[in-house]
C-alpha cells in the first residue's frame, strides 16, 4: 500500500492505494479529470500512455522510502481574471 496526495488546483488530499492500482484509475476514483490540463508524478509530466501504468511501474512498491507520491493534474490558465 502506498500514500498519495492527489488533487488539481483547487483540491488536494491523500488516499491509500494499492501500488498495482494504475495512475488513471485511482484518479477517475478521486473524480480528476485528467483530460485538462498536465497530469504529472511527484513532479514530472507524464508521457502518453503513462496513464495506464500502475504505481509499481514507476517504482512506488510500498516498501520504506517508496511508498508515497503526489499525483496530480494542474490547469495553468493565462492572465486568469
Amino acid at each position: 500500500m502506498i500514500k498519495v496526495t492527489i488533487g488539481n488546483n483547487v483540491d488536494r488530499k491523500p488516499v491509500i492505494l494499492d501500488e498495482n492500482t494504475t495512475l488513471r484509475a485511482a484518479l477517475e476514483e478521486q473524480g480528476i479529470d485528467y483530460s485538462v490540463g498536465m497530469t504529472s508524478l511527484d513532479g514530472s509530466t507524464l508521457a502518453p500512455g503513462a496513464l495506464d501504468k500502475t504505481f509499481a511501474d514507476f517504482g512506488y512498491t510500498g516498501e520504506e522510502g517508496h511508498n508515497k507520491c503526489y499525483l496530480l493534474n494542474v490547469v495553468k490558465t493565462d492572465n486568469a481574471a
